[in-house]
């Protein structure tokens, strides 16, 4: 950890000189997403790649065992060996599901206290991310199950509406007769679905600020959702588009990557052998073909979790007086200041670091 007391063991803040923290445009942003992974690499690395990769490995595993094992009984005709293994298939799968979640959402407040430490001109330790993670761990899985329960009842709304405009296209269908109708039936499906579709793009859009509110500023759930749902007016095609890019890049490396292990392996095994095998091997397979998705989605995360934070910063220094607070903090601590002198520039307009603050970025 750097001494405060001493200005020269400051390191200047990621995201700015001491009087030019300022608005970015999207290509800072998305660059910066991942050079600041480039600037304290082992915490981020290990404690946000490799250890929720290794969890969700395991309860991938754990969800996987249960399954292969009804099928195996299945297969060989046991139906009285199967219904435990779907039973126990079932909670796996919920713990598998919950699980994730919770990986999910405590990865993305790890790397968002990176975010506000290095802002802050500090290189954190792991320990150090790990502590701030506590103030706000609580909120972030609040959040993340809050997520899931709309994401669950909007998915029962789409497929009822799925499952009744396919009801209805199959009776057109049939009742026309021909080759048309079946046409038909699906320019309906795709068309109505796709119309579910964009509300649900719009409405993630407009609250996915909302984890770098609760790591940033400290808020809570409601406070959260409610500024990520401001923050956005006006910005939602540099929200999306900037998450949207990453997460077609994040796809295409999942993508070649599956690929480059896929192939050798399948070529590698023998036709039928994976029938004749014992259950062993089909979870080694889904295991080994998950690896690749695996590392990468936990990478993607890293850098989607600091695209959300710049975004929500950028926002802010539009709208409020951040830049200057943040810019007044540099420079106080600059000056010598020390740090436990000093309020929290993301919470205290720039009035605090008076007569450090310099005139707001235009």
């Amino acid at each position: 950890m750097t001494n405060p007391e001493n200005p020269q063991d400051i390191p200047q803040p990621s995201l700015g000189t001491t009087s030019h923290f300022r608005p970015m445009e999207f290509g800072e942003i998305f660059s910066r997403s991942f050079t600041l992974i480039r600037q304290n690499p082992k915490p981020l690395l290990i404690g946000a790649a490799l250890i929720p990769f290794g969890i969700n490995l395991l309860l991938l595993i754990i969800a996987t065992y249960p399954q292969m094992k009804m099928e195996a009984a299945s297969q060989a005709g046991d139906l009285s060996s199967a219904l435990p293994y779907a039973v126990l298939g079932f909670f796996t799968s919920l713990v598998q599901s919950a699980g994730s979640l919770i990986v999910v959402a405590l990865t993305q407040g790890y790397v968002l206290s990176n975010l506000r430490e290095s802002v802050l001109g500090n290189r954190a330790l792991a320990g150090t991310l790990l502590q701030s993670l506590q103030q706000v761990r609580g909120r972030l899985i609040g959040y993340a199950f809050i997520l899931l329960g709309i994401s669950m009842g909007v998915g029962m709304v789409v497929g009822g509406f799925a499952a009744m405009v396919i009801a209805l296209g199959s009776v057109f269908a049939v009742s026309a007769g021909s080759s048309s109708g079946a046409i038909v039936m699906m320019a309906v499906i795709f068309a109505v679905l796709f119309a579910l579709l964009v509300p649900v793009i719009w409405a993630t859009t407009k609250i996915s600020l909302a984890p770098a509110l609760l790591v940033l500023d400290r808020v809570s759930i409601g406070q959260a959702f409610r500024g990520s749902w401001q923050l956005t007016r006006g910005r939602f095609w540099k929200v999306f588009g900037t998450m949207a890019v990453i997460g077609l890049l994040a796809l295409a490396a999942m993508l070649i990557i599956t690929l480059v292990v896929a192939v050798p392996v399948m070529l590698s095994v023998a036709p039928g052998s994976i029938a004749a095998a014992n259950s062993e091997m089909p979870i080694a397979l889904v295991s080994l073909l998950s690896v690749p998705v695996l590392l990468v989605s936990s990478f993607a995360a890293i850098v989607q979790s600091n695209a959300v934070g710049l975004l929500a910063m950028d926002a802010r220094m539009r709208d409020d007086w951040l830049a200057a607070s943040l810019n007044g903090y540099t420079n106080a601590r600059a000056a010598g200041v020390p740090v436990t002198s000093l309020y929290d520039p993301f919470l205290s307009p720039p009035e605090a670091f008076a007569p450090y603050s310099p005139p707001a970025a235009q």
